[in-house]
């Protein structure tokens, strides 16, 4: 009985203790830049790799206070942790807006501040979903604008035009369909490594 309880414990606590989170990101972006590849983008390209990289850090930071509350918990409480780091992610998405534009830097913020409560909250499945669609968002962004560029030209100074509507159908098609489907492989990726990368979450979804 003793040795069933310790396997379900170990099996809830997830192999790689609190470091499997900072696998999740990593994960994401390789998936986002595949996606990418399939549908003939340059993986070389700044404008497109470089943000992805930075929106992975983003959710990567939000498990700072996990960590902070283990190597100086005793010194500092959580409340004032939690206050410096908001103060930080305020501060680095100014300089991520600055730098990348403000879509980056309004992603950056919001998947730092909202992944943190997921991490604090214990609700490690949506902290994974969250960090999927919010790649996958941009990188939507990406291939939609990169597909857009691979159709013929049409002219713009026609105040009615059948072709500029029809583009604007596939390159909107194109962006909600693949954001779709990276917040999708997020649930599957949540539900796949329970127990695996991290603990268990808690919470009504799973």
């Amino acid at each position: 009985m003793e040795s069933e309880i310790e396997e379900t414990n170990t099996m809830s606590s997830g192999r790689f203790g609190e470091l499997g989170r900072l696998l999740i990101a990593p994960m994401a972006i390789i998936i986002a830049l595949i996606g990418g590849m399939i549908f003939g983008m340059n993986i070389d390209m700044n404008d497109f790799v470089v943000p992805l990289v930075v929106l992975g850090c983003a959710s990567v930071m939000a498990t700072a206070p996990i960590f902070g509350d283990k190597f100086i918990g005793d010194k500092i409480s959580s409340s004032v942790f939690i206050a410096i780091y908001i103060l930080i992610v305020i501060v680095a998405g100014s300089i991520v807006a600055e730098l990348f534009g403000g879509v980056i830097g309004f992603l950056f913020t919001l998947t730092a501040i909202v992944a943190m409560v997921f991490v604090k909250t214990n609700r490690n499945e949506e902290y994974v979903i969250l960090t999927f669609s919010v790649i996958g968002f941009y990188s939507a962004l990406g291939v939609a604008g990169h597909v857009e560029s691979l159709l013929p030209s049409i002219d713009l100074t026609v105040p009615y035009n059948a072709e500029l509507n029809g583009l604007r159908g596939v390159t909107t098609e194109i962006f909600f369909t693949y954001w779709l489907l990276m917040t999708s492989l997020g649930f599957i990726v949540a539900i796949l490594q329970r127990g695996i990368l991290h603990t268990i979450g808690e919470g009504q979804w799973f």
